[in-house]
Parts: C-alpha cells; sequence; structure tokens
C-alpha cells in the first residue's frame, strides 16, 4: 500500500528539506523507501508511539546511486524527511513510501534467531563433566580445560594444578640428576676446607715481603735528614754528574727547594742584553717626543682639509620638480623648492605636451623658503618636440621653484629636470 503523505518528486535547493506528514500504520509494521536523486543528502524516518515519543532512524544517500530500504515501524505513526545537504539544488528526486505488514515468514525467523540465542547461551555455560560450581573468574564465561595426552593410557588428561593454579611437574629423571648434583656440590664444599689451611703459608711470604718494603720505603742513604714531603715515602736524591771530580753530586737546592744554577758566561751575556735594552728604551723615548710634533701637523692638515671639504661639498646634483605631472585646462601646479645652498649654476631643461608653448612656465626665488618672487630673467629656450632648455649663471639666490600655467582648452604633460653645478 502507497504512503498516501510520505512521497515526493518536488526538486531541493541546498540545505531544503522535504518533510512529509504523520499516517498511521493500522496493521503495518515497516514501510519501504526507495529514493532516487542527483545529489547527496540525509534521510530520516521518525515513527511516533502513542506517548507522543519520536524514534527517528538516519540514512545517508549518495548521489546516483538508488536507495531501498525496509524499516521497521516501532510506533503507531511515521512519517519521512530528506535534506539536500550536497551545496547544489537537484535536477532529479524521487521519493516513495510503501507500507508492508508483518509476513509468517518474517516470523520463523525471529523463532530461529530466538532457537539460536538459547543454544548459544547453552555453550557458553557448558564445562564439561568434571566441571563443577565454583570455577573463580570462568564461571561466568566459556569455561575449558588444557589437556595433555596420557600416550600409556591412550587417555586425555586435564592437566593438574594446585589451590593458587600452579601446574604441577612431575619428572623422576630431572629429579635425579638434580640429586647427583647436590652430592657433587657436598663433595667440592668438603675439599675446599683444605685450602685455608694451605694459605697460611702464603701469608707468612707476603708478611716478609711487607717487611722488606717498608725498609726500603724508609731507607734514604747516608746523607738522609728530615725532607719534609718525602719523610714518609720513599726518599730518592737527583743526582748530576761533577766530570772535574769524577763525582755524583746531589743538586744544591734553597730552603724553598729552588734549584741554585751557577752559569758565568751566560750572565755576562744577559748583562749585555740588558744594556743594549736599556739603548734602546732610550732610543724609543726619543722616537714617541718626534710623533708627537708629527701629530700636531696632522692634526692642522686635517682641519684645513675638513674646511675644504665645506666650502667644496658635492660638485654636482641634479632634481626633477615635475615628474609627467598633468595640468588641467587653465589650472596652475607649482613644483617643491630646490635648496642650492653653493650651488650657483642652474640647467632647467625638459619637456612640455603643449609644442607651441603657449602656456606659461615660470621660475621663483626665495631668500627664505617661505616668500618666493618671480624670476624676471627665466626665459626658456624652445627645441623640438616641446623640449626646452635654460641656463643661468652664478643665480644669486637660496631656494627656487617652478610654476606652469596651463593657458590651453585641454590638460597638458610637464615634465622638469634641474641640473646643478657648483660653478
Amino acid at each position: 500500500m502507497n504512503s498516501a503523505h510520505n512521497n515526493t518528486t518536488t526538486l531541493l535547493a541546498s540545505s531544503s528539506t522535504f518533510t512529509g506528514l504523520f499516517e498511521g500504520l493500522h496493521d503495518f509494521h515497516k514501510v519501504d523507501i526507495q529514493v532516487d536523486t542527483d545529489q547527496n543528502g540525509t534521510l530520516f524516518v521518525d515513527s511516533k508511539n502513542i506517548f507522543g515519543s519520536v524514534l527517528t532512524s538516519q540514512y545517508n544517500i549518495t548521489a546516483d546511486v538508488v536507495f531501498h530500504k525496509k524499516v521497521s515501524i516501532k510506533g503507531t505513526t511515521f512519517r519521512v524527511r530528506f535534506t539536500n545537504n550536497s551545496g547544489s539544488t537537484q535536477t532529479r528526486m524521487k521519493l516513495l513510501s510503501h507500507l508492508n505488514s508483518r509476513t509468517e515468514t518474517d516470523n520463523n525467523v525471529e523463532d530461529k534467531l530466538d532457537t539460536i540465542n538459547t543454544s548459544v547461551q547453552s555453550l557458553v555455560n557448558y564445562g564439561g563433566a568434571g566441571n563443577n560450581s565454583s570455577l573463580g573468574d570462568g564461571s561466568v564465561r566459556l569455561q575449558t580445560y588444557c589437556y595433555g595426552h596420557d600416550a600409556s593410557n591412550g587417555q586425555m588428561r586435564s592437566m593438574k594444578v594446585n589451590s593458587t593454579g600452579v601446574v604441577s611437574v612431575d619428572d623422576a629423571t630431572s629429579q635425579g640428576k638434580l640429586d647427583t648434583l647436590g652430592t657433587k656440590l657436598d663433595s667440592i664444599i668438603t675439599n675446599t676446607s683444605t685450602i685455608d689451611v694451605n694459605t697460611d703459608g702464603l701469608e707468612t711470604k707476603v708478611d716478609t715481603t711487607n717487611t722488606k718494603l717498608d725498609s726500603l720505603i724508609n731507607y734514604g742513604g747516608a746523607g738522609n735528614n728530615s725532607i719534609g714531603d718525602g719523610s714518609v715515602r720513599l726518599q730518592t736524591f737527583c743526582l748530576g754528574h761533577d766530570s772535574s771530580g769524577g763525582q755524583m753530586r746531589v743538586l744544591k737546592v734553597n730552603g724553598t727547594g729552588v734549584l741554585s744554577v751557577d752559569d758565568t758566561t751566560s750572565q755576562g751575556k744577559l748583562d749585555t742584553l740588558a744594556t743594549k735594552l736599556d739603548l734602546i728604551n732610550s732610543n724609543l723615548d726619543e722616537v714617541d717626543l718626534n710623533t708627537d710634533t708629527l701629530e700636531a701637523k696632522a692634526d692642522t692638515t686635517n682641519t684645513t682639509l675638513s674646511g675644504i671639504a665645506t666650502q667644496t661639498g658635492t660638485s654636482r646634483a641634479s632634481h626633477t620638480p615635475f615628474s609627467a605631472v598633468s595640468v588641467s585646462a587653465g589650472a596652475t601646479s607649482t613644483s617643491s623648492s630646490i635648496d642650492l645652498d653653493t650651488y650657483k649654476v642652474v640647467n632647467v631643461y625638459g619637456n612640455d605636451s603643449d609644442t607651441s608653448f603657449s602656456n606659461n612656465f615660470d621660475m621663483e626665488v626665495s631668500d627664505d623658503d617661505t616668500t618666493f618672487f618671480k624670476n624676471s630673467s627665466f626665459t626658456s629656450s624652445p627645441l623640438t618636440n616641446g623640449d626646452y632648455l635654460y641656463e643661468t649663471d652664478r643665480l644669486a639666490t637660496r631656494y627656487i621653484r617652478f610654476v606652469y600655467t596651463n593657458n590651453d582648452s585641454s590638460s597638458h604633460t610637464i615634465t622638469t629636470k634641474v641640473s646643478l653645478r657648483k660653478s
């Protein structure tokens, strides 16, 4: 039986939702739902019981894959909802709901499932003929035994453990070998007792050796005396060979242990070297006096050079008052001022898009960079294609700037460059 209120073919825009109406199931218990659309979405099946509680089942729908499912309804009414969450509007949408009743086949399947559950539970509780009622952790789970094969009697035997679960092991061969090993260890202990007796003679010889070592340590020769740190150790002297007297002589030191050295030839050479060093130091003092005079003269020279650098500075400089500046018809454009400082020669050149040179192009001068006056002697010489050139010699002012007035009926572009020289 087709649903009366939960079918649709209406296309849904992105994020839009179709919501059906709750309708009674009567004798039906399942809804056969089919969805065919070209956009991804989510299907919701709502069922409501007699108390008004709603249970919802949710299914993801894939674009261009027909969805078909029989949904069991637990309540008395149901409805279907579908949301287009693909981000695009559908061009194909078909949602059909068909009511199905419970069949005899469904009842048989559920009976068989109950039988299977009963069998599984019986298997879980089964523990074998030797099962008892108290198996600790195993009493609530499937109980199994670990078996071994009794080859002599052809039987399977459960492995034996004590009350704490420790496995019992019985190996007569191993036990016999352990007993034999224990007997041999007892014999070794008895034989080693005589070793202690035999070491008594060795200890006597060691004592004799220690006595001789003590005598050697305290021996210091015929001229021995108390020599501080060496008094409790083996005392030796450092000897040298007196080739003239044919004797071994102890090296001589003073009361602080400093070695005495006597070399008359070396001492004479050291004295001569000291005299020469004194002469060198005297000459260095004269050199230092001479460098003071030289440093004073160098300071004077640097001062003079600094003054020259200040007066000369950089011989050339350049500026661009107008860089392709567009001036509207009837408008006037004034450039930034240029500080001439020590520059005197001014070259002005550039280009005016008004090739007839009918516009006004003036230079203004100022001493304080605030009040400017027109330089009446400034007249640019027109060249070709709107280029112009002007040069003035020994301009007696500190600041200059340029004013361009467009007298034409259309806008014009002015470019001006300034080259400065000291002379």
